[in-house]
């Protein structure tokens, strides 16, 4: 049913294509937009689009990560972190698939500065920005991550 929603979704993530600000790619198709502030742990508003869905009413989409670091996961993943080359306050964290380089998921964070650490814990990583950010993504549903600030 999603099929184009998904395959646009890697169609971006290969041409490093997202959402300006406060969002989340998945490769099921979908957009996740949110809310963050300095004084909320959580995220909050979120609206869940297909990708088209944005397309046809959206047109503030970014260009270009600059990946500042890089971690092997279990189960032939990669977790990438770094900054939104569209804003230097906006930072992003990315899950893929090692050998094929498929997205599973992308975050943009705005405010927190790049990210430039992932550490793993079981079933969350802890990815520390440059202002001392500190975003707390559980792997398997990282659009319940929580934000602890500087």
């Amino acid at each position: 049913m999603f099929t184009t929603d998904k395959n646009k979704i890697q169609e971006h993530w290969l041409e490093e294509i997202y959402p300006r600000q406060n969002s989340a790619m998945f490769n099921n198709g979908f957009y996740c937009l949110f809310e963050n502030s300095a004084k909320e742990e959580k995220l909050t508003k979120k609206t869940w689009i297909p990708v088209n869905d944005f397309l046809l009413n959206h047109t503030d989409t970014c260009e270009g990560l600059s990946t500042s670091y890089k971690v092997e996961g279990s189960n032939n993943n990669f977790f990438t972190c770094g900054e939104c080359l569209a804003s230097g306050d906006n930072g992003f964290i990315a899950l893929s698939k090692k050998d094929t380089n498929e997205l599973v998921w992308l975050i943009v964070l705005s405010g927190t500065n790049p990210f430039e650490k992932i550490i793993i814990h079981n079933s969350s990583i802890h990815v520390q920005s440059s202002n001392g950010t500190l975003a707390i993504v559980p792997i398997d549903r990282p659009d319940n991550l929580s934000i602890e600030w500087p």
